[in-house]
């Protein structure tokens, strides 16, 4: 039951639709910088993937990071226990090549910077 609720935690990226796991992708990352940045001016070592989120393209290439190496074994597993889970790796899957293609576009032109503000929109929008 740990790693189910652990699953359920880390959820976002086995999210159906790709514009509501950006969405919940640059809330946290947003905490994460503000974190970063309360680090500094407390003079406390900065944990350095919280660093430089600023960008759609460094966003990216966390969360297929992050996805590949923590977020798909888990659902991977979670999915041998629930096999009517298993959908939810292909949701992970299938928004990781869209995290890639993120990249792709972003290595040939630059990447934009992310508007906090724009999420927030994005999410009402969806509801």
């Amino acid at each position: 039951m740990g790693m189910v609720v652990h699953g359920a935690d880390l959820g976002n990226p086995a999210y159906p639709s790709f514009e509501m796991t950006k969405v919940w992708c640059f809330r946290v990352c947003e905490e994460f910088s503000n974190q970063a940045t309360m680090e500094k001016e407390l003079g406390l070592p900065v944990t350095a993937f919280m660093e430089g989120l600023n960008n759609e393209v460094n966003i990216a290439k966390l969360q297929v990071g992050f996805v590949n190496y923590v977020i798909l074994p888990l659902w991977h597993c979670i999915a041998i226990l629930i096999p009517k889970s298993a959908h939810m790796v292909k949701n992970c899957v299938s928004n990781v090549e869209t995290w890639q293609e993120i990249i792709e576009k972003g290595n040939e032109g630059g990447g934009k910077d992310v508007d906090s503000s724009s999420s927030e929109e994005e999410t009402d929008e969806e509801e």
